[in-house]
């Protein structure tokens, strides 16, 4: 069941389109923030565009990546990758972008819908992304971290060509 509940992930990548939170900019400043960030991240990830994608392993099949772009095109374009991963699985060693490391797994609901990636790190709270795919097509993500959340709806797009992507 996981293959085919992953197919629905892998068939689009997703663009953030709006914020859900009332108060947005705190919303995620609180949260990068509580889950150790410093403020000159925080700041590049509140101008962001994020475009998220998960892909199946060419060289690890049954394995899966997610990859994430700070904007779908531009020149400062930042990109990072977790994985491989097998969902359900053992958790790996993500890297973040300051460079800590964390013990990250990712869960899937019964129903197929919903991604679950959780981070653990030594000395830093708990993290978890909780991605849904909606019945219209589009992906709600909820993050949170020590009791701060932000919620965002991402939408349905083609995918960035990429040719680092496709060799994963």
């Amino acid at each position: 069941m996981t293959y085919f509940a992953m197919e629905k992930f892998c068939g689009h990548s997703y663009q953030f389109k709006e914020e859900l939170d009332e108060d947005p900019k705190n919303a995620l400043d609180g949260y990068l923030k509580d889950w150790g960030l410093g403020v000159l991240y925080r700041t590049m990830m509140a101008k962001a565009s994020p475009i998220i994608r998960f892909k199946e392993s060419q060289k690890h099949p049954g394995k899966y990546y997610f990859i994430t772009r700070s904007a779908r095109s531009g020149i400062m374009i930042k990109r990072f990758t977790y994985g491989p991963f097998e969902v359900n699985g053992d958790a790996i060693v993500e890297s973040r972008a300051d460079g800590k490391k964390f013990n990250t797994r990712m869960t899937m609901s019964e129903d197929g819908l919903t991604l679950t990636q959780i981070a653990t790190h030594d000395s830093l709270p708990e993290s978890r992304q909780i991605r849904t795919l909606m019945e219209d097509g589009r992906m709600k993500v909820v993050a949170e971290c020590n009791g701060k959340s932000v919620s965002r709806i991402y939408v349905p797009e083609g995918h960035v060509e990429s040719k680092e992507d496709e060799e994963l």
